[in-house]
């Protein structure tokens, strides 16, 4: 019997061989298993086979490339993209994991009807090679780094990814800020993202900022990306509200995407002073400069 864990609802079967293992410690000693592809660490639910479709994957031109780190609001961005498209103001029926390049196999996705959202959490440096080509429009979320830490920490021990661990945030959020952990971390995602804008500036990109998408101020701009002006009342009062889902309208993907739009400002019940000296001290090393900077998100001056 194949083994396999249930992510937002769905059955994942884990790949069966061909990974390159790599244990990974925290500082306190626990240790996760990660697998490393092309250089780059990744959560071992991904198959080879799959990681190794995306650079060569067809893209169409209406495509919305939608490119942010895990943890960074992807999941609330996702269904309030599916809502403009569909002009509906209820949560998509198809869960974002079946538009994912990792997780689906390029048949299934070459199949879904267009205009497609295809999400990833790659790093732009590994896009499909037609991105440059058909220049379809790209979404990249940033959320503060510290939320970023605790949620990765929290879905590292929910059993909905592969890690296998069990070690304190204290001593996780250090290969964290090293990069030792899916994707080569955070930092790195932003600058290979900012790396890749720049080599291809006539690529129309859109940021959104998870802390403004609580107020409500980039719904607008992901209208005009999904090519849908937002007219019904209905939907400017759902998506503007931050797309939030009522308790009572239950379901995997309903409680997917609560548990995707936690509260803002959780890192101050996770971040002792010296946690927090040590993150301000890498961020402004790996962000000084970048168009991805946000001094709300470093030390406050």
């Amino acid at each position: 019997m194949s083994q396999g864990i249930t992510i937002c609802g769905h059955e994942i079967e884990l790949p069966k061989s061909g990974q390159d293992l790599v244990i990974v410690k925290d500082r306190g000693g626990k240790a996760y298993t990660l697998q490393r592809y092309d250089g780059v660490y990744y959560n071992i639910f991904y198959s080879v086979a799959h990681l190794k479709q995306i650079k060569g994957f067809k893209l169409r031109s209406d495509d919305v490339y939608f490119a942010g780190y895990l943890r960074t609001g992807t999941h609330w961005t996702y269904e309030i993209m599916s809502m403009l498209l569909r002009g509906k103001s209820e949560t998509a029926a198809l869960w974002k994991g079946m538009n994912q390049l990792e997780i689906v196999e390029a048949a299934a996705l070459d199949a879904l009807p267009s205009p497609r959202i295809l999400n990833t959490h790659f790093n732009l440096l590994h896009a499909p090679d037609d991105l440059k080509e058909k220049k379809c429009k790209i979404v990249y979320t940033l959320r503060d780094t510290r939320d970023v830490a605790v949620s990765s920490y929290n879905l590292s021990r929910s059993g909905s990814v592969v890690t296998n661990y069990t070690g304190d945030f204290k001593d996780y959020l250090y290969p964290f800020l090293e990069g030792k952990v899916d994707v080569n971390g955070y930092f790195d995602h932003m600058k290979s993202a900012e790396k890749y804008l720049q080599q291809h500036p006539d690529i129309p990109v859109l940021t959104v900022v998870y802390e403004e998408m609580l107020k409500s101020k980039r719904v607008y701009q992901l209208s005009i990306v999904c090519k849908r002006m937002v007219r019904s009342v209905i939907l400017v009062g759902y998506v503007g509200q931050g797309c939030h889902v009522k308790e009572e309208e239950d379901g995997p993907q309903n409680r997917s995407l609560r548990n995707s739009t936690c509260v803002s400002g959780d890192w101050k019940n996770w971040f002792t002073d010296e946690l927090l000296e040590d993150y301000f001290r890498v961020y402004e090393e790996q962000m000084a400069n970048s168009r991805f900077y946000r001094e709300e998100y470093g030390r406050q001056k």
